[in-house]
């Protein structure tokens, strides 16, 4: 699939459920889409949230498909979890956090097509923001490098 199929895919708004970190499964839909931009995902859930949120992809560090998470495995020990929720349908992004050093937002989609269009892209959209961040490192060195000595 090329990125223009993918991103156009992507850009409509997708209806998701958050497993939280205590391992249940919210109750209500979540709304993810991504931003114009395609360095942010904005997510908004009409039961938590009276606003939506948004989480930059420059702090995103990996996306994981199916239960690769601790909170996912909390959940599988659910009888109820393992024998509702289809793990080709469920990604986690990871991200950088100041405190815990790393937070998951763990997803359930409706279908595991939806799942694979999601990964795919944010897999794509990652590691393009890490080479350039490399780039601009590397723009920075020499300056850094000369100026304080």
């Amino acid at each position: 699939m090329d990125r223009q199929t993918n991103t156009d895919l992507v850009n409509v708004e997708a209806t998701m459920r958050r497993v939280k970190n205590n391992g249940l499964v919210a109750s209500s839909p979540l709304i993810l889409k991504l931003a114009a931009d395609q360095r942010h995902i904005i997510y908004f859930d009409n039961a938590c949230f009276k606003k939506s949120k948004t989480a930059t992809l420059n702090k995103a560090l990996e996306v994981r498909s199916g239960w690769n998470t601790d909170v996912f495995h909390k959940a599988m020990k659910s009888k109820t979890f393992v024998t509702k929720v289809n793990e080709s349908a469920c990604f986690s992004i990871i991200f950088r956090h100041p405190i815990r050093h790393f937070k998951s937002l763990n997803l359930i989609c409706e279908d595991a097509q939806t799942r694979q269009n999601w990964v795919h892209f944010l897999t794509e959209a990652i590691e393009k923001l890490k080479e350039e961040h490399a780039d601009l490192c590397e723009l920075k060195y020499p300056f850094s490098f000369y100026y304080s000595h």
